[in-house]
């Protein structure tokens, strides 16, 4: 074989675009756009800077009608800690099949200074027949972290069946 001519091509490399904007007290949300129509899925990697990734989370965009991808992360995935949060943005080639690294934010600063709620616990008779009850613990964007349920039962005056 014998060369006859050559020719180069200069595929530039995508200039995706993360744009945050607070959505509540406790929320912000991440648009994600500019991303290349060769990518079919978007990874948002998100930690605050103190102690390091200690909090990374993982978080997957989800694709808008219009292209872009959007995610919401919730203060509470992070302990509710003020700092300074990295935002970095990775897409999955269909071309490649591997992790693609497009964007870092140069962070934002966070502060969540509201006051947590504490979580929602309701008890109710589960089963009269059997002497059973029912406690449900609910948490919304806003409560405390749960990291342990106790509960305690008993039915003399004294305690002395506590479980």
């Amino acid at each position: 074989m014998v060369g006859l001519n050559a020719t180069s091509v200069l595929v530039p490399k995508p200039e995706v675009k993360a744009n945050i904007t607070k959505e509540s007290a406790t929320t912000y949300k991440v648009t994600i756009t500019d991303v290349p129509i060769y990518i079919d899925d978007i990874q948002v990697p998100t930690w605050i800077e103190a102690n390091g990734q200690d909090d990374l989370q993982w978080y997957k965009a989800e694709k808008a009608a219009d292209g872009s991808y959007t995610y919401t992360f919730y203060a509470k995935n992070h302990n509710f800690e003020s700092g300074h949060y990295n935002v970095h943005v990775y897409g999955v080639s269909e071309v490649t099949h591997s992790l693609v690294g497009f964007a870092t934010t140069s962070g934002i600063d966070l502060t969540f200074n509201q006051n947590l709620t504490a979580p929602t616990v309701t008890v109710q008779n589960h089963d009269a027949d059997k002497g059973t009850l029912q406690v449900k613990v609910s948490e919304c964007t806003t409560s405390k972290v749960i990291q342990v349920i106790r509960v305690a039962a008993w039915s003399e005056n004294d305690q002395s069946n506590l479980h």
